[in-house]
């Protein structure tokens, strides 16, 4: 895929760097000309200057010496000759009549020669003209051998001092060009060369009448693996990633590495409808298996946003855009999963860039709060902790639900500060209710980031709050990799004497095998099994049953969360559930209304809490 000089160029180079040589070639030939040329003339305008005076000293004397004394006349140009066998002396009237030539070698001159001539005067009048005319043939020999010589000269430094490295040159241009065009990890075309070759396709396709598509692919889950197993495990991982995409692909195909762990293909023919899903479905499955990456099999999954050019001939800007959009879609669906862009996705994504810009301003003006929804001990039947839930109310839209804004709080790189202030606003209110524990949900990149024991700590001490009345829920999204790493976090808040909850137990890769690994205090099954519940639904029934066996022979409590019917309620407390949370005990709510709650409880329990009895 890597191009080349152009072939123009190179050839403008070639040129210039001949016409230097050629320049250089020349100067010496013609610099011995030129300072030839000037001797000679300046001693040929000499020679006849001095025969001119010896001439008009002896006729200023006498006349008609001139007319006469010709063997005189001879002998004083004689005397001037200083290469007899390259020129020719005469003296003639002024009617231009050979009155004497001295030639003694009878040499016949003709081209190249250089000639000149004076006037011969006596007192008042010329009387006659010397003339002069010399053979340059020896120094047009010397200057033919010396061009010879240059050109072979200049022939043989353009070969050997400038074609050669020229070659180099173009070489290293090359390896430059293709640095600048390709990602120096996985040798795939990068972003900049990517979008050449797409706009070249495009250009192409106006011609031609085929169908271009765009799939973008994020990993799903990689910054876990660099974050967990670094990122030399990381670098190894995108290797095989793209072994993987390039057999699915096909290597013909333009596939480019855009950026970290977010890639992408153009696809072009007919039928790219149902073409282009296919590969993604492809793409997909593979990437859903596990790698494995130094001794530890990882999962990462795949996003996918496609979008597809058939008639429209929009530019490679927009067709980039509209995979981005799709791909944005696709992940706020769940991840590992794809989607074709669609005209509406853009009114999408401008509603959550509008979410985005005034979530920055919600953290900047604190204008969250808290609910909190009851957890109920099965035995006691009281209130014995809460989960804080973050809410916002904005001025102008109203209640914006958690599962809008939280998506686009961790695509923002915002999730941080809100689990920050949820963590330590939920401990300062909490430390105000006697015996209660809260439990703060913590997103995988706030327990990854070097923030989390600091934040930990500062909100105990703010609020004062026991470390034992703290319980942090981590998905497995958090404990993805089992490392190191993971490990020392989990410790470090162990040692602080806060709890640890495995959130939405068993909707994970490896749920079993966590719980081997790290020293968990609770289990919360996830609400899915949960409301599956019913008499009509035995297998439900033996999941959540194996589920609760399981977790008490590891000696870690349960909790149930999305209780909602009293069959729920009864079967739960029948196997031995301790804890149970839902809409059929409480929803979610503010403080003053959390806190009137637990006064009634103390006046009257059996007024707002359910009676459990035996499954009916």
């Amino acid at each position: 895929m890597t191009k080349n000089i152009d072939s123009k160029a190179w050839k403008v180079i070639n040129i210039l760097i001949a016409s230097v040589i050629a320049i250089s070639v020349c100067a010496v030939p013609v610099s011995y000309y030129i300072n030839s040329s000037t001797k000679l003339n300046s001693e040929l305008i000499s020679s006849l200057k001095h025969g001119r005076y010896q001439l008009e000293q002896i006729i200023n004397k006498n006349p008609e010496f001139w007319q006469y004394e010709v063997h005189r006349m001879e002998g004083i140009l004689l005397n001037l000759q200083s290469d007899p066998e390259n020129s020719i002396w005469k003296i003639k009237d002024n009617a231009s009549k050979v009155l004497l030539e001295v030639n003694p070698y009878k040499v016949n001159i003709s081209w190249p020669s250089f000639s000149g001539k004076l006037a011969i005067s006596d007192s008042h009048n010329h009387v006659a003209i010397i003339e002069v005319q010399i053979s340059i043939i020896h120094e047009l020999i010397i200057i033919s051998v010396l061009a010879l010589i240059s050109i072979l000269v200049g022939i043989s430094a353009y070969i050997g001092l400038v074609r050669m490295p020229l070659r180099a040159v173009e070489k290293l241009w090359n390896q430059m060009l293709y640095q600048a065009q390709h990602d120096e990890l996985t040798g795939l075309a990068n972003r900049t060369f990517f979008h050449q070759a797409l706009t070249e396709k495009l250009i192409e396709k106006e011609k031609n009448n085929f169908e271009i598509a765009v799939i973008t692919i994020d990993l799903d889950h990689f910054k876990d693996v660099n974050d967990t197993l670094g990122h030399a495990a990381g670098d190894q991982l995108l290797k095989k990633v793209v072994v993987d995409f390039q057999s699915i692909t096909g290597k013909n195909e333009t596939l480019a590495r855009l950026g970290g762990d977010e890639f992408s293909v153009i696809l072009t023919g007919e039928g790219l409808t149902d073409i282009a899903p296919s590969i993604a479905d492809q793409i997909i499955d593979k990437l859903s298996l596990p790698y494995e990456v130094d001794g530890t099999y990882v999962h990462i999954g795949a996003s996918l946003g496609i979008a597809i050019d058939k008639k429209e001939n929009i530019d490679a800007d927009e067709l980039i855009k509209r995979a981005d959009i799709a791909l944005y879609e696709a992940k706020n669906d769940g991840r590992n999963q794809f989607s074709i862009f669609q005209h509406r996705m853009n009114k999408m994504l401008t509603e959550r860039k509008n979410v985005e810009e005034k979530l920055r301003v919600a953290i900047t003006n604190n204008d969250f709060h808290l609910h909190f929804q009851p957890q109920y001990n099965m035995a006691s039947k009281k209130i014995i902790g809460v989960e804080a839930l973050i809410r916002w109310q904005h001025k102008e839209d109203g209640f914006i639900p958690p599962d809008k804004f939280i998506p686009v709080a961790e695509k923002a790189g915002l999730i941080v500060d809100i689990d920050k202030w949820v963590l330590i606003n939920s401990c300062k209110q909490v430390a105000k209710w006697d015996n209660l524990h809260v439990a703060v949900n913590i997103s995988p990149i706030h327990f990854h980031s070097s923030h989390l024991l600091r934040h930990v700590k500062y909100a105990l001490d703010q609020s004062g709050l026991p470390a034992n009345r703290l319980e942090l829920e981590i998905t497995e999204g958090s404990l993805l990799y089992k490392t190191e790493k993971t490990i020392e976090i989990l410790k470090s808040l162990k040692d602080m004497g806060v709890n640890i909850a495995m959130d939405d137990f068993g909707t994970g890769y490896s749920s079993l095998s966590y719980l081997q690994c790290f020293p968990f205090d609770k289990i919360k099954i996830d609400r899915s099994f949960v409301s599956t519940l019913s008499d009509e639904k035995p297998e439900s029934e033996a999941i959540v049953r194996a589920i609760i066996s399981m977790s008490h022979a590891m000696n870690m409590r349960v909790n149930a969360e999305g209780v909602e019917t009293n069959y729920q309620a009864n079967f739960l407390s029948s196997i031995g559930c301790e804890e149970v949370q839902g809409y059929y005990f409480g929803k979610p709510m503010n403080s003053a209304d959390l806190s009137r709650l637990l006064k009634e409880e103390e006046i009257d329990l059996t007024n707002v809490t359910p009676l459990f009895s035996s499954a009916s």
